[in-house]
């Protein structure tokens, strides 16, 4: 148990965010939902606009160090720092909450824990709306986080740093190790399109001794049980457990065929 006292983040963060006026004239630099790679926790693109003929979204004004929180679908975990100074007005979509810190809380620690399991499963419990769930600003800064000193905020955030460096340096090798396996097979069977090696080609349903399509209508998901997978926890030809769902023995019960056993092959159509 953490000896830290656990604070709302509306309370050790700026929660009056500055908006862009309908009356400035100028070029944006607009930050979007679909600005930010919720892999990397990263903006990957900023979109250039007139402020004139900016998106009805576009009004959040932004600044270095300042932590976005996508408000929508946050079992994703969009989450982003502004990372640098761009050369015109910085504007976030409102579908983010801007998370600004104050001197008591350390912005790099800020931004590690948004993207800790203790964070995300407090906005997916706060989420509304079955198809297209969403939470509101007031959720994000009603989230309790754990505030130590600023200095040890600064350690425990270079330390998470250091291992997500590490983490991402052992995605690339996992990646290239992909690419390799496929290279040799190809080396070894030659392209199955073409099949210059002249094997012998059969249809797979003449291979297989079952075939089966996984629930159509999603169950009704539990804090723990049975693992259910879906087509966002295969990554790479790998079962990842990030944001694995669960489903508990009554629902597994339901959903008997769709029971997976050692050896079987998952296909994300």
């Amino acid at each position: 148990m953490s000896k830290w006292e656990k604070v709302r983040l509306g309370d050790v963060c700026d929660t009056n965010i500055g908006t862009l006026s309908s009356k400035e004239d100028c070029l944006i630099d607009y930050v979007d939902i679909s600005s930010v790679d919720n892999q990397k926790k990263e903006i990957s693109s900023y979109k250039v606009f007139k402020s004139s003929e900016a998106p009805s979204r576009a009004r959040q004004l932004i600044q270095k160090n300042d932590v976005l929180v996508s408000t929508v679908r946050p079992n994703l975990n969009a989450v982003a720092m502004v990372t640098t100074e761009t050369p015109n007005v910085m504007v976030a979509s409102t579908g983010f909450c801007v998370l600004r810190s104050k001197e008591a809380l350390d912005n790099n620690y800020l931004f590690h824990f948004t993207k800790s399991k203790t964070f995300i499963n407090s906005l997916v419990k706060a989420a509304k709306g079955a198809s297209y769930p969403a939470v509101s600003n007031a959720d994000v800064y009603g989230t309790y986080i754990p505030l130590p000193p600023v200095k040890t905020q600064q350690r425990i955030a270079n330390e998470l740093g250091a291992v997500y460096v590490l983490l991402q340096l052992r995605k690339r090798q996992l990646e290239e190790l992909d690419q390799l396996i496929k290279s040799v097979f190809y080396e070894m069977f030659g392209d199955p399109v073409t099949n210059e090696k002249g094997w012998t080609v059969h249809v797979l349903g003449e291979l297989i001794t079952n075939l089966r399509y996984g629930t159509s209508t999603p169950p009704i998901f539990s804090d723990a049980g049975y693992c259910f997978i879906r087509a966002t926890n295969i990554k790479l030809g790998r079962i990842i457990s990030r944001d694995m769902r669960f489903i508990d023995e009554n629902e597994a019960t339901k959903l008997e065929k769709c029971k997976l056993h050692y050896g079987d092959l998952i296909s994300v159509p």
